[in-house]
């Protein structure tokens, strides 16, 4: 049976659509207008059909758009257990919530390297037959899905009856059940995590998931919603705790550069060995070694994030840090763009530690946005709030670019018409792209500083907590 097919917006066909086609179609459109315009001006008779092609081509198109968005569009109500979807002028359809089966598909909208919005699409599967739901956005069906899933995971708290089924598993109230032996209650389970498109559920004592699952599979939305609402707080573990994700940082056309140099030293070689001496193969050898040596370091390394802390593994050994370590914070981000165009976005970490080595870390990502992103926020704030410790006992922290902060302001500054010292509440900070701008009452220019300077980040964490603590002037006057 067909199912429904509901969006909220009417914008499905400029979502759904492929690149492909929508570029086919374009050069048709102008394949047709351009040769009929041609030919218009030299007179021709043959460019009056052209233009009627044209015109045909790009009627057809927005009746097309018309029907489609008038076929898909409808309303989505959600009451007393049940979900009302009504398609168009068609009788509303209805839904016990306490019997659907749900699967979700999430894909990022990405401009320009930057996540704009989702696209999203709601299956729902029960007695009542198949529907299926679509919306895009930022607000995806104005929060339809964190109501649909409370009221399917507040039924099986109160049902103990009630099951969840997937795909080799099975959940209650109770437990999970993995398998047909391996079944564990909710108290000997972590709060689940959604990591890379999968949701992760870790159970006490473990460092490998005893559960991973795609986003997009059936019921694993409420299987992440019943975990997390039901499942204990997460218990402290010895060593770093359980392993919540591991990156490859080396990227691929490093490792394609290595794999080309051993291909290219080793045909040279071959041709010298044909060749009276035996000298120039060896260091043609040596070359093949190095270049295969660097390609076997870049796929050994691996950057693992646990609980509480990160480590790194290559040939050359292993480095820890444990999140509670961390006293300075160095990160660096460069864009790359290629005729204009949006590339990646490299990034280079540096985080020194109380114990042992400064750990070191570079990578490059399609996207301006990262899944290490959370790791670094969470240094900077271990980092700041060690800094806020310091400010309390001797009212002055080092900061970055010869500044250290004070309880009521910056001092340090180098620059002229500027004192040493400058209350908070006569400067003002802004954002930018990679940097910083501090604006002061004084004809001074404004103080740039980068976000690669060395203790950036937990700084200006700091400065901002402590400007937000800064009486207005409204309140300073009598």
């Amino acid at each position: 049976m067909r199912p429904d097919w509901v969006t909220t917006r009417p914008e499905p066909f400029l979502v759904g659509m492929n690149s492909w086609l929508l570029l086919f179609l374009g050069i048709i459109f102008f394949f047709c207008g351009f040769t009929g315009l041609m030919m218009l001006l030299s007179q021709d008779e043959g460019g009056v059909y052209w233009l009627a092609a044209w015109a045909i081509l790009t009627g057809g198109i927005l009746a097309f758009r018309i029907w489609w968005i008038r076929h898909l569009t409808g309303k989505i109500r959600l009451s007393n257990g049940h979900l009302w979807l009504q398609k168009g002028q068609k009788p509303p359809r209805q839904f016990a919530i306490a019997d659907l089966d749900i699967q979700v598909k999430v894909r990022d909208l990405v401009k320009n390297g930057t996540v704009v919005g989702k696209t999203c699409r709601l299956d729902l599967h029960g007695p009542q037959g198949h529907a299926s739901i679509a919306d895009s956005g930022s607000h995806l069906y104005f929060g339809l899905l964190d109501q649909l899933f409370k009221a399917k995971v507040d039924y099986l708290e109160q049902n103990p009856l009630a099951q969840l089924q997937g795909k080799g598993w099975v959940a209650n109230r109770n437990g999970l059940q993995i398998g047909q032996r391996n079944q564990k209650s909710w108290s000997e389970i972590y709060p689940p995590m959604a990591l890379d498109g999968r949701y992760l559920f870790h159970a006490f004592g473990d460092k490998t998931p005893i559960l991973t699952i795609p986003q997009s599979q059936t019921n694993a939305a409420l299987l992440y919603h019943l975990g997390s609402k039901i499942a204990t707080e997460s218990r402290q573990m010895e060593g770093l705790g359980f392993k919540i994700l591991e990156k490859n940082p080396t990227s691929k056309l490093a490792l394609f550069a290595c794999l080309c140099g051993c291909f290219v030293f080793g045909m040279v070689t071959f041709a010298l060995f044909q060749k009276e001496g035996f000298t120039p193969s060896i260091f043609t050898a040596a070359g093949v070694l190095i270049c295969g040596f660097l390609f076997c370091l870049g796929i050994s390394q691996k950057l693992q994030v646990f609980e509480f802390g990160i480590v790194k593994k290559s040939l050359l050994g292993r480095m820890e840090l444990r999140f509670s370590d961390a006293i300075r914070f160095t990160i660096s981000r460069i864009n790359h763009y290629v005729n204009g165009v949006y590339s990646g976005t490299s990034t280079s970490v540096k985080i020194e530690s109380e114990k042992g080595k400064p750990f070191k870390f570079n990578t490059k990502k399609a996207t301006m946005e990262s899944e290490l992103d959370p790791v670094w926020d969470t240094v900077t704030e271990v980092i700041a709030s060690k800094m806020l410790v310091e400010l309390e006992q001797s009212e002055r922290v080092p900061w970055t670019n010869g500044l250290s902060i004070t309880p009521y302001g910056l001092e340090g500054f180098r620059a002229k018409h500027l004192p040493g010292f400058v209350p908070f509440n006569e400067m003002k900070v802004r954002q930018g792209e990679g940097e910083i701008k501090i604006h002061f009452r004084s004809p001074a220019k404004p103080l740039r500083i980068l976000s690669s300077s060395p203790q950036f980040l937990p700084g200006l964490v700091v400065v901002q907590h402590l400007m937000q603590l800064q009486p207005s002037q409204e309140e300073q006057a009598p």
